[in-house]
């Protein structure tokens, strides 16, 4: 495309893509501090006991349910 002049016409940026990402509040920023600790030692008992690619999985699961809850 050329411009007034002959040369090339100046390209206007194109404008970034919404993000909601500074919007989005998780859980985990309304739970209160003890209760957070009590979440993180249930989580972590609840995967003490599987290993290998189970493990792997569970907390998958719960990383997933964690972020939808």
């Amino acid at each position: 495309m050329r411009g007034p002049g002959g040369g090339q016409a100046a390209r206007r940026p194109t404008p970034d893509p919404p993000s909601c990402l500074g919007a989005v509040t998780s859980d985990a920023d309304r739970i209160a501090p003890a209760a957070q600790l009590v979440l993180r030692a249930a989580v972590s008992a609840y995967l003490g006991r599987y290993r290998g690619q189970t493990r792997v999985h569970t907390e998958s699961d719960l990383r997933v349910f964690f972020h939808w809850h």
